[in-house]
């Protein structure tokens, strides 16, 4: 009895058309941010993350398709960024894709303390800036109630 015994070895490649998405919330300077890296549902191992212009140069382990990274408040001055996603296992090929990370300026609260005077008497006004770590100068002008201009501090 003679058998036909054939072999033939084929070779499977890494999938390369599959979505690797962030999702980048737009903060005010002083808030968090939350970057959401999202890679197929059998995805496995790390996404790597890095923001231009920073020393952030991060591996986020997947879990549940997702990779999170949480940005500290503080971290970023106000401007926009590049954050930057990379991932590749053993059943997708390299891809990276990028969004920009949008850092508005704070809007400083500002608590101003007077007394109500006399016409000819001096006063002094105390500022009080509440929230963030702000810092530089205060601009002051002062108005009549026509709004004619008074005084300016610069």
């Amino acid at each position: 009895n003679i058998s036909n015994n054939s072999s033939k070895i084929f070779t499977v490649q890494k999938s390369e058309d599959y979505d690797l998405s962030i999702d980048v919330s737009e903060i005010s300077y002083g808030q968090k941010a939350f970057v959401n890296v999202t890679v197929p549902n059998d995805a496995k191992g790390f996404v790597t993350l890095t923001i231009t212009g920073t020393d952030i140069n991060e591996e986020l382990p997947i879990e549940n398709s997702h990779a999170i990274f949480e940005l500290d408040e503080y971290l970023l001055s106000s401007g926009t960024y590049e954050v930057k996603v990379s991932f590749a296992d053993d059943n997708y090929a390299l891809k990276t894709s990028t969004a920009d990370l949008t850092v508005n300026k704070a809007q400083p609260n500002l608590i101003i303390t007077s007394e109500d005077i006399v016409y000819g008497y001096n006063e002094t006004l105390e500022i009080n800036i509440t929230n963030y770590n702000a810092h530089g100068l205060v601009n002051i002008s002062v108005y009549d109630e026509a709004g004619n201009e008074l005084y300016r501090n610069n």
